[in-house]
C-alpha cells in the first residue's frame, strides 16, 4: 500500500512532467488533492525544491524572458502576473531589475506589431491610440511618453 506521501510526490512529478509550476501554484494543487497530512505536502515541496523541480527564481527569470520574447509586457503587468502565481516580491524585484529589460525597446517593439491598426491612424487619434496599447500592456507613462515621440 502507497503512503500519502508517495501519492502526492508522484501527482506533483506528473503535474511537472507537463509544465513548470511555481512552489505556490504546486501547493495549491497538492492542498486541492485533500490527501495527505500538512506534513506529507510540505516533505514533497521540500523534496521537489531539493531536485531542483521547483524554483522561483528560475521560473521567475524565465517567465520575464519569455515576456520579452513573444508576449512583450511592460514591468508592471509582469509584476503583476508573477504576483498571481504566487511569486514573492523580493524574488519579483530582484529578476526585474537583474534582468536588464529595456521597456522602450519592448514598447517599439508592441507598436510594431499593432502596425497595421496605427497606420489607419494620424496625428493626435494616433498618439491616444499608442498610448491606450503601451498602457494596457503594462507599461509606464516616462516609457510610453518616449515611444510616442519616436513613432
Amino acid at each position: 500500500m502507497r503512503t500519502d506521501y508517495e501519492i502526492l510526490i508522484e501527482y506533483a512529478l506528473k503535474l511537472l512532467s507537463g509544465k513548470r509550476y511555481t512552489e505556490n501554484e504546486i501547493l495549491k494543487k497538492l492542498r486541492a488533492k485533500k490527501i495527505g497530512a500538512g506534513d506529507d505536502i510540505l516533505n514533497v515541496i521540500a523534496r521537489l525544491k531539493e531536485y531542483k523541480y521547483i524554483n522561483d527564481n528560475d521560473y521567475a527569470k524565465d517567465f520575464i524572458n519569455n515576456r520579452a520574447k513573444f508576449a512583450p509586457r511592460g514591468k508592471r503587468l509582469i509584476a503583476l502576473e508573477l504576483r498571481k502565481k504566487g511569486i514573492c516580491k523580493e524574488i519579483i524585484k530582484h529578476e526585474l531589475s537583474s534582468g536588464g529589460l529595456n521597456e522602450l525597446e519592448l514598447a517599439l517593439e508592441v507598436l510594431k506589431r499593432k502596425k497595421s491598426t496605427l497606420k489607419k491612424l494620424t496625428g493626435q487619434k494616433k498618439k491616444e491610440k499608442i498610448f491606450l496599447i503601451l498602457a494596457s500592456k503594462g507599461f509606464d507613462f516616462d516609457t510610453i511618453y518616449k515611444a510616442v515621440a519616436q513613432c
